[in-house]
């Protein structure tokens, strides 16, 4: 055993001091009345205690006796959340059960159930918990939160459609059953699309389709719960891939004239249409949508990108004139060199690097917008000329722009990290020399110190960030990552991208991250439910190594083939998906 320190002895003598505080029979009051001192109190710092000195001695049955005896709501759901902490999946559910007894029409105790269900992956009984809470006449909007959690972890996707299903038909009145029962097949229908399975895919829309058209679902719920533009766009990829492109074409040709509002559809249909060199049709539908669109310059650079190398000249001189219109007649500088920053893009589809430039030095007045033009103008010199030229250039620009020259040298520093990982180190520690607590400095050169797997340098300058400001979600997230990935820290990485998560869950690199660490734990299934949602949202290419290994861990190896051969010939510059690749299937 490890010895005892004055600081451990100390906090021992705290703890029994308060200990014989809290187990006195009588406290005084302000009031000078003599008051019975509840028990309740010190079982708390009993275990509150418990958990700084070791997180595995937990006094479970005295914290449970001790709220039955009293009714005390509030020490059972302390209790419940210390083990949940401690993931004592018994324990969680036992005090869960508790709070029910002891609050039968509390909301939130259905919800606490449920939870802990979900914990225990019990998540049939967790969504028949939820809906027992329904019916019992509770708003059902305080179940959101257990039954997102079971859309996110449940593995048994089918089993919980049919359970939806069965639902449904014993409640055809409750809208949120319905949206319950269409998230769970866009998510089937989004896991059969990425992992190849394009026949499934086409049967999955057509569940969703069918759905869509029950008396319950008004247009508002079909365009924002359902979706259906993506759920069409998916439809068409898969017979695409299917090699049934003129199916594709005609179906989402009909359907945009049923909803013009369709844009995203509409500019799926205009990319078949080139792709498959049908220009009279492709010119047709471009002209339309840019006349429908009023112009906004969203949809006309969308267009012009598609369009910029193909022959059809009426469409690209329409986009090009709209960018130069707003160059010039633009009320504000923004606006205008905004428009120029958009015409170095539609250049660059065609490989115009000298006009690309022109545009781009014509940036000089908004800041955001210097930057990137800097950024891209370094990026083009660079790959025409040295590694020297393109420092001259940022020394450059940094005199021309003394205000922006601390964030010129972040964009520097990243653009050297692609050239040399060990220069660009040395550039920024010595930029950190000047500016010590500059905290994106700290995170770039940690961030490469991980690249290079040095995990003490990089906690030194991310244990640091964290002094500064515990709420650097990047930090958080790249910090725990290198844990799970690089280490056997495995818990304490998955704390820090769970800290990560809480600030930021709608991004897919934390969610990946998320999923890495699950399976790094052994937590397949779990990881695999992740992995699916971060992919849905971000073809990445680290994230398609990761959705890859874990399928091929969990035995779906045909699956794993597919989506990483794909990914390995759109991405063959990636190492750690061509890595993944040659480990798994070594060709």
């Amino acid at each position: 055993s490890q010895p005892v320190t004055q600081d451990d002895q100390a906090e021992r003598q705290s703890t029994a001091d308060l200990f014989s505080l809290t187990n006195r029979p009588t406290v005084a009051t302000d009031s000078g009345v003599s008051v019975q001192q509840s028990d309740s109190l010190s079982v708390l710092l009993q275990n509150e205690f418990g958990m700084r000195r070791d997180r595995y001695d937990m006094q479970f049955t005295a914290c449970r006796k001790a709220a039955i005896r009293e009714q005390n709501y509030d020490l059972a759901h302390h209790c419940m959340h210390q083990a949940r902490e401690l993931r004592d999946h018994s324990n969680d559910l036992a005090f869960a059960h508790l709070l029910v007894e002891l609050m039968p029409e509390h909301p939130p105790a259905y919800n606490e159930l449920a939870q802990s269900y979900i914990n225990s992956t019990a998540y049939i009984k967790a969504l028949e918990i939820l809906n027992t809470s329904d019916d019992l006449g509770f708003a059902p909007d305080l179940a959101v939160p257990g039954i997102r959690a079971v859309f996110l972890y449940g593995d048994d996707m089918q089993g919980l459609i049919n359970r939806y299903s069965d639902y449904v038909e014993l409640k055809p009145h409750r809208l949120r059953l319905l949206i319950g029962k269409a998230v769970l097949l866009i998510r089937r229908m989004e896991q059969f699309y990425f992992i190849g399975r394009y026949h499934q895919t086409l049967a999955a829309t057509k569940d969703i389709l069918a759905l869509s058209r029950h008396q319950a679902f008004t247009k508002k719920e079909n365009s924002q719960t359902l979706d259906l533009e993506n759920v069409y766009v998916t439809y068409a990829r898969s017979l695409v891939q299917l090699g049934r492109v003129q199916e594709a074409a005609d179906r989402l040709a009909a359907i945009s004239r049923e909803h013009p509002e369709y844009l995203e559809m509409q500019l799926e249909l205009l990319g078949i249409y080139l792709q498959e060199e049908q220009y009279t049709q492709a010119e047709q539908l471009a002209i339309a949508l840019l006349r429908a669109n009023q112009l906004q310059e969203g949809s006309v650079l969308r267009i012009g990108l598609q369009v910029m190398d193909s022959p059809i000249t009426t469409v690209r001189d329409m986009v090009n004139k709209y960018f130069l219109d707003l160059s010039k007649y633009a009320p504000t500088a923004g606006q205008r060199e905004l428009a120029l920053y958009r015409l170095s893009q539609l250049e660059g589809v065609l490989g115009n690097t000298a006009a690309q430039i022109g545009y781009l030095q014509g940036i000089q007045q908004t800041d955001d917008l210097i930057l990137l033009s800097v950024r891209q103008q370094a990026e083009l010199i660079g790959q025409e000329q040295s590694a020297q030229a393109v420092r001259a250039f940022y020394a450059l620009q940094e005199s021309r722009f003394p205000a922006l020259a601390p964030r010129m040298q972040l964009t520097q520093a990243y653009w050297l990290s692609n050239i040399d990982r060990a220069q660009a180190v040395g550039y920024v520690t010595t930029l950190l020399e000047q500016r010590s607590d500059d905290q994106e400095l700290l995170y770039i050169r940690g961030f490469l110190h991980a690249l290079e797997g040095d995990v003490a340098a990089m906690e030194q300058d991310f244990t640091k960030i964290l002094e500064l400001n515990p709420f650097h979600v990047d930090t958080l997230n790249s910090y725990g990552y290198t844990l799970v990935d690089q280490t056997d820290r495995t818990e304490e990485g998955l704390e820090l991208i769970g800290r990560a998560f809480a600030l930021e869950s709608e991004r897919p690199a934390i969610v990946d991250s998320m999923a890495w660490g699950y399976f790094r734990r052994g937590e397949n299934r779990r990881a695999l439910v992740l992995i699916q949602w971060a992919y849905a949202r971000n073809q990445d290419a680290e994230i398609a190594a990761h959705y890859g290994e874990i399928l091929w861990t969990l035995g779906y190896k045909s699956e794993a083939r597919e989506l990483l051969d794909r990914d390995r010939r759109e991405h063959p510059e990636n190492s750690v998906l061509q890595d993944t690749w040659q480990r798994l299937f070594g060709s």
